[in-house]
């Protein structure tokens, strides 16, 4: 089920061959215009730190990964609200 009010990128959307390096967001959460979650290999914050996102601007249900204003997460283990 998908809450979200953003735009979601089609399936032929560029997708990052490595997403290893990419921050991870785990046992996140979509809150409607962000999501929440705990983040690590963050540029700017500590591993295993609890973080809301900034405004999504698309999210990829389908291969794991969601555009924030800022940063580009992998997303791992999605919580059912």
């Amino acid at each position: 089920m998908m809450n979200m009010a953003v735009i979601v990128k089609p399936v032929d959307s560029e997708v990052p061959d490595d997403i290893s390096k990419l921050p991870r967001l785990e046992g996140w959460t979509d809150h409607s215009t962000h999501l929440s979650g705990t983040v690590y290999n963050h540029p700017y914050v500590p591993d295993g730190e609890y973080v809301h996102t900034s405004p999504v601007t698309w999210l990829r249900r389908d291969v794991g990964l969601a555009q924030t204003k800022n940063t580009l997460y992998a997303l791992v283990h999605e919580n059912e609200r």
